[in-house]
């Protein structure tokens, strides 16, 4: 009685891995599509939603590679022996500026609502030896810039980027030699400088 069950599930067998096999390569099929798709940015579903909450690497490189140019960004306006310059904040970028050397500066950052991230909501600026926790609404960054130069400053992973361009009196701006003085984190990816 046994052998007949023996040679039962041993007919049986094959049949089954088979029928395993086809499953598991439909499966990987299937979830190798919806990676696909979802790296192209289409048919997201729902898990969309909860994606939008984080920082998109892509963006950030993207808003990285535009800083890195010859840009200045917003000039700030002397006032009673004060420089004072604002910018906003983004989810994905630091607005870079330009200042005066040697005039003290008072530099507000408006942060909107939404705009804080686990990534953008400390700024480190080496130069100036300056980390600082930012809040929604307004942040004031005072500094006294004492040489002419393009300083960069970052998130505190080192993934969004951007400069503080310095002119000196005469209206030039000193290149720079990287002594290390300036160094910005590498990134929580290990990313280069």
């Amino acid at each position: 009685m046994s052998t007949n069950k023996n040679r039962s599930l041993k007919q049986r067998f094959p049949t089954l891995l088979t029928g395993l096999a086809v499953l598991l390569i439909t499966a990987g099929l299937l979830s190798g599509r919806a990676l696909l798709l979802n790296a192209q940015g289409k048919d997201a579903g729902p898990a969309q939603s909860r994606q939008t909450a984080n920082v998109n690497l892509a963006d950030v490189i993207t808003a990285d590679n535009q800083n890195t140019g010859a840009e200045q960004g917003t000039a700030a306006t002397v006032q009673d022996g004060v420089q004072y310059i604002t910018s906003t904040v983004s989810s994905r970028q630091y607005e870079p500026i330009t200042v005066q050397q040697g005039i003290p500066v008072k530099w507000t950052l408006n942060v909107p609502s939404g705009a804080l991230n686990g990534c953008n909501n400390s700024i480190t600026i080496p130069k100036y030896n300056l980390e600082v926790e930012l809040k929604t609404g307004e942040n004031v960054i005072e500094f006294t810039p004492d040489e002419s130069g393009t300083f960069p400053f970052s998130c505190w992973m080192g993934m969004i980027r951007s400069s503080i361009t310095v002119v000196s009196d005469d209206g030039t701006v000193a290149d720079n030699p990287d002594d290390g003085s300036n160094a910005l984190p590498a990134g929580c990816c290990g990313g280069q400088r």
